[in-house]
């Protein structure tokens, strides 16, 4: 990287960013200075110059919905572009322009050579809470300086007026902040909060601790955590926090539920917490807004905003200080108490989408004389699945959970029986590719996936969720639900011990489940994993309408984050949440400390409505992969954000390596692959035919498959 200048939003390299360079050793005590952003000072002066790309035509559809004079001066502007009166080629060759400030303080900016001076004014504006319109740019000449007109191309060297220096300062807030969830977001939103000095802050939780209903409420006692516990644990987020001493690589339900409360508590976050208290309503509310002539103004009738200048982006830039609030209406999450109000000056809901299983009935479950019972909830009674011959229906990261569940319990025969058979991913290829600076290719995830798949005579790359060509030069994975991770599968699958059946069930009869496909099969025991949705009472709470990003009803004051929903990539870098969670907390604290930031981008952005909406039964706050992809691509293009989000970045791979170095990972994999050998050998309903199977990965064959991936990056630049 030449000269440390990268475009904005232009991926960061971990080895572009250095911590040390760009911010002071963080802790978690709170940050008594909230008026600037150290990172973004950082940003601004050393590691990238601001960017204003090509100029483009304003659509039809945009300048109608302007105001005739707002219109007329853009429209003016632009008679120099491709179709105007005045328009010849010009050249979109780069240069770095010098912007000075009224103290003195300078600002890089990277500009193609016909940058007109509106540009740099509404850029400047729209990122310094200032008003475009006050803003005036200088050229010094040799007669004095020289005021630098909309239309003038911009200079190599400009003064700047209405702008005393560069640094940006944050929104302050009359009311608190309101978090909503203290589950992993939540908590990980409160910390970050705290670090930044925001100490004027209520978290509200409708359970009686910390943890979330996720692991409360969905999980079962014998849930474990699939994914390697390196990228999911709260110290994860901080740069100089280290690993949990003692905590397992694949922590159980409880010992997750023990850690969110002991470090939550550790950290302060308790005396910031309303538990048992049921948030039934969000109202946006807003000061009164009157309009004079061309000119805005709030409650107290004073001009605040001059409307005859629009923004660079093709749309209204809304004022800077709207006078935004909400009120929160609660309760206490027994309904025994009376309904209180507070006021918040932004909420930021981590609400959580796994609330309640999908209801799934068959007919003649009167007749099975069976267990029969939703597999999710801790609702199973797994003791009843001890010698019998068991179907677990569905095959999703829960279905695969129960096959090491029904396994520990000595079932009888195992059937997985589902529409479609999905693609699961060993603990080797989990942990491979989360401690990747880079993110893995599809195709070689396949391959390195295809180890273990050998046992089971079935190829991943046969998956109905894979797209690619004859010569498997690319793979595309599409798929409706997260990938299991675990290797259990593979060794109960390879012994017989478990099948699986792709087919849909017809009906049930005594201690027998018929399949549409017209196959039968015996079974004295069922478990439903079928899916886990949304509660629509949160889009009634939110009165939402429609996700503008993250955004309820595009109120960059008012953010719902959930876990994303399918599989739909290309490269992949990751199975665990914790990573993603970095780059999505990241984005929308950044809209709390400049929530004028949001029109940047906001036409760009994803919408998420019911209009649109493809995810069916669900709740509309639930959104899928590519909702949540597309916005965090968008969002980098903020100035400033995408370094905000290249230092979490490079934790996922930092931690993880730190947490499961390499060999001590395989050897733990190995054990636990023999535990379940030795458990499998002496299963009622194994082949005793087959040999035992080795481990599928060893110490050379995952050095190579980190070597591929490597070379595979290289090979791309």
């Amino acid at each position: 990287m030449q000269d440390k200048v990268l475009a904005v939003g232009s991926p960061t390299s971990p080895e572009d960013v250095n911590l040390k360079d760009i911010l002071a050793k963080p802790d978690l005590k709170p940050n008594t200075n909230v008026a600037c952003d150290p990172v973004y000072e950082s940003f601004i002066r050393s590691i990238a110059p601001l960017h204003i790309g090509p100029r483009e035509k304003t659509p039809e559809a945009v300048l109608k919905k302007l105001l005739p004079l707002e219109r007329e001066i853009t429209q003016r502007l632009e008679e120099d572009l491709q179709g105007g009166r005045h328009y010849v080629v010009h050249s979109e060759t780069s240069k770095t322009i010098k912007l000075i400030a009224e103290d003195g303080d300078t600002l890089s900016m990277a500009v193609v050579t016909n940058t007109r001076g509106r540009q740099v004014r509404e850029l400047i504006g729209t990122i310094f809470n200032k008003h475009p319109g006050k803003l005036e740019l200088f050229l010094k000449l040799s007669g004095g300086w020289t005021r630098i007109k909309d239309v003038d191309e911009v200079p190599s060297e400009v003064r700047i007026t209405g702008v005393k220096n560069f640094c940006r300062q944050r929104r302050k807030y009359e009311h608190p902040i309101m978090v909503l969830g203290a589950g992993f977001g939540g908590i990980v939103t409160g910390m970050k909060l705290l670090q930044r000095g925001r100490t004027d802050m209520q978290i509200v939780e409708k359970l009686n601790d910390f943890g979330g209903y996720s692991w409360y409420g969905i999980a079962n006692r014998t849930t474990k955590l699939q994914t390697e516990a390196g990228s999911y644990h709260l110290p994860y987020f901080f740069h100089d926090q280290g690993f949990p001493e003692g905590m397992p690589t694949w922590p159980s339900r409880d010992y997750l539920l023990m850690m969110f409360q002991r470090t939550a508590r550790k950290y302060g976050l308790e005396e910031y917490t309303r538990f048992n208290t049921k948030v039934l309503k969000i109202v946006a509310k807003q000061n009164q807004v009157y309009v004079h002539n061309d000119t805005m103004s709030f409650g107290d009738g004073k001009p605040e905003v001059d409307l005859r200048v629009s923004t660079a982006a093709g749309h209204h830039t809304q004022p800077h200080d709207d006078g935004r609030w909400f009120t929160v209406h609660c309760e206490p999450a027994d309904g025994l108490g009376d309904v209180e109000m507070f006021s918040a000056g932004a909420c930021l809901c981590w609400p959580g989408n796994l609330t309640h299983y999908k209801s799934e009935d068959y007919e003649g479950e009167e007749d099975f004389r069976g267990y029969i019972e939703y597999a999710s909830l801790d609702r199973p009674d797994y003791t009843q699945v001890t010698g019998k011959a068991t179907i677990i229906i569905g095959h999703g990261a829960f279905s695969i959970e129960n096959v090491r569940t029904c396994l520990e319990f000595d079932c009888g025969k195992m059937t997985v029986v589902c529409r479609r058979r999905n693609i699961t991913a060993p603990k080797i290829i989990s942990w491979m590719v989360t401690r990747s600076p880079y993110p893995i290719p599809g195709p070689l995830m396949l391959d390195a996936m295809a180890d273990a798949y050998k046992l089971l005579n079935w190829d991943p790359w046969t998956a109905y969720s894979v797209k690619t060509d004859s010569r498997r030069t690319f793979a595309r994975i599409d798929q409706g639900t997260m990938f299991g991770v675990t290797d259990v599968y593979f060794v109960a699958g390879y012994y017989g011990v478990m099948d699986v059946v792709v087919g849909a069930v017809k009906r049930l009869t005594h201690h027998c489940m018929h399949l549409i496909t017209g196959e039968r099969i015996h079974c004295e025991a069922i478990l439903k994993t079928v899916g886990v949705r949304g509660s629509y009472e949160v889009d009634k709470m939110l009165g939402l309408k429609e996700l503008v990003g993250y955004w309820v009803n595009g109120n960059p004051l008012c953010s719902c984050v959930t876990n994303s929903l399918f599989v739909q990539a290309s490269n992949f870098a990751g199975f665990s949440i914790g990573p993603g969670l970095t780059g999505t907390t990241e984005q929308v604290l950044w809209l709390v400390d400049n929530p004028q930031d949001l029109e940047l981008v906001r036409s760009r952005l994803p919408v998420h409505n019911k209009k649109n909406n493809t995810i069916w039964g669900n709740a509309l706050y639930v959104y899928s992969i590519a909702h949540a992809t597309n916005t965090a691509l968008i969002m980098l293009t903020v100035p400033g954000l995408s370094v905000a989000c290249g230092l979490g970045d490079s934790l996922k791979w930092k931690k993880t390596q730190l947490a499961h170095p390499e060999s001590r990972f395989i050897n733990e994999c190995r054990a636990e692959w023999e535990m379940y050998c030795d458990m499998c050998e002496n299963h009622p309903a194994a082949n005793k035919d087959v040999l035992r199977p080795p481990f599928p990965y060893t110490a050379q064959s995952v050095e190579e498959w980190i070597r591929k991936a490597d070379a595979a990056r290289s090979a791309k630049g």
